[in-house]
């Protein structure tokens, strides 16, 4: 029964491990995030590439990884 439960959960109980997709998922939100801010004018051109720059260092960095 508690394994069932467990497996049915949509609100899984993590174990602080982070694995490749959730880590890319979430640098992707945060670039659709920026480029929102980005088109809203919320911040400088000069921010907007800076910040998207390292962002995709971040994804690059994600990609050498095997899990």
């Amino acid at each position: 029964m508690a394994l069932s439960w467990y497996l049915l959960n949509p609100f899984k109980i993590m174990n602080g491990a982070l694995d490749k997709p959730h880590m890319q998922a979430r640098a992707i939100k945060l670039k659709n995030e920026l480029y929102g801010r980005c088109e809203r004018h919320e911040l400088t051109e000069q921010e907007c590439r800076g910040a998207d720059e390292y962002l995709n260092r971040v994804l690059d960095v994600l990609e050498e990884y095997a899990y």
